[in-house]
């Protein structure tokens, strides 16, 4: 979660997780105070966007997908699809994203043929959100 918040920037990061992140005691917020706290926050950091802002998130993506995803071991590859899954769950409206989105879903179709059960359960979450 903390990798999608800094890959996605305080722009086009779910204001729930920047919530979670800023506010630890959003945890117990039953009137949704921090929530609303964090929104206004994100909010601020929306002015125009600035040369260069995304290509943490570019990085990221082209790390986790082009050689942790394809490692050849499939501890590394076990390791890598949470990464993948929360940078679609809380940077998704992200323009880098919204471009790889095919990309994405295949890397989460092909961990759906994987042995391990938590490759697949990783999977369906992801393919579940690639769809939302």
């Amino acid at each position: 979660e903390a990798i999608a918040c800094v890959a996605g920037a305080r722009r086009d990061t779910a204001p729930s997780l920047l919530c979670q992140l800023r506010l630890p005691s959003a945890y117990e917020d039953h009137a949704k105070d921090a929530e609303k706290a964090a929104e206004e926050w994100a909010r601020a950091g929306q002015g125009p966007v600035e040369e260069g802002e995304g290509c943490v998130l570019d990085r990221v993506m082209t790390r986790i997908m082009d050689d942790v995803l394809q490692d050849p071991k499939p501890q590394v590859r076990a390791a890598g699809a949470p990464y993948l899954l929360c940078l679609v769950k809380y940077c998704g409206v992200h323009p880098l994203v919204q471009q790889r989105l095919k990309l994405v879903q295949q890397h989460f179709s092909f961990m759906l043929s994987e042995k391990s059960e938590f490759m697949q359960e990783v999977a369906s979450k992801g393919i579940g959100l690639v769809y939302d």
